[in-house]
């Protein structure tokens, strides 16, 4: 017979778990976090696909640009699966600036496979340069028209809306980092950044040191001294490369 009064490490296992109050407390504010990314996200899509008459088109671009001001990269959580590894705060800085700095008022710049830059340029307020992120991660499309869906794996299948936002041989800038280190991905991705391109553009690859010999060989881009980082650090050496005079100079 059992002791009804006796507990056995059986019913001592079945006590349900307990979390403490700082656990607890750490998973309130990320659950809160998340919560409002994704209500961020919504308005921002609603407000995207606004069709409203031009007197409420201009009210809700005017909120749009607000709530995109508000946007930072930690609202877009990487996704290894898709080789997403997000530039630290400063080197997305860091490039923002070489692309301002090297442009003109009126120029385009392009960030292909660069959200991070692409959102570091936003956050600068530029009126005087159009900024356009070429992607495959459909959460950018938030930014309207200054998004573009990209697949490397059809180079120039890209969406101009009917030529209505031409896209071929448009760039003056353009800011490149192919998803994976692999011949067919850098190839695909160079003849994305030709397209591009106009004549005379001025070009910055971010990519693994080992693509060194390709990135030359096609794009004409020799390897700088600036050395991009990632939030979360990477194992391969990474490098930025120019086909221009960039301020940052070349190594010897």
């Amino acid at each position: 017979m059992t002791d009804p009064q006796h507990t056995t490490d059986s019913d001592s296992d079945d006590e349900p778990l307990t979390l403490s109050a700082d656990t607890l407390s750490a998973l309130s504010a990320f659950l809160s976090e998340k919560k409002e990314a994704e209500e961020r996200f919504e308005r921002l899509r609603a407000v995207a696909h606004d069709e409203a008459d031009d007197a409420a088109e201009k009210a809700s671009a005017q909120k749009r640009e607000e709530e995109l001001a508000k946007l930072s990269m930690a609202d877009f959580g990487e996704d290894w699966q898709l080789s997403q590894f997000w530039y630290d705060e400063a080197t997305a800085e860091t490039l923002a600036k070489e692309a301002l700095e090297s442009t003109a008022d009126g120029d385009w710049i392009a960030c292909v496979s660069a959200p991070s830059a692409f959102v570091a340029l936003k956050k600068m307020n530029i009126p005087n340069r159009r900024i356009v992120v070429l992607e495959f991660d459909r959460r950018f499309s938030v930014f309207s028209t200054d998004y573009v869906f990209y697949d490397f794996n059809t180079p120039t299948d890209l969406d101009e809306r009917s030529c209505s936002r031409p896209l071929h041989h448009k760039f003056d800038f353009i800011i490149a980092d192919p998803p994976f280190l692999s011949d067919e991905c850098w190839s695909k991705t160079a003849e994305t950044v030709r397209w591009l391109g106009k004549e005379g553009t001025k070009i910055l690859v971010c990519t693994g040191q080992i693509m060194a010999k390709k990135v030359a060989e096609e794009l004409g881009c020799k390897e700088t001294t600036f050395d991009p980082k990632h939030k979360g650090g990477l194992a391969n050496e990474f490098r930025c490369f120019a086909n221009y005079d960039s301020k940052f100079g070349f190594r010897s």
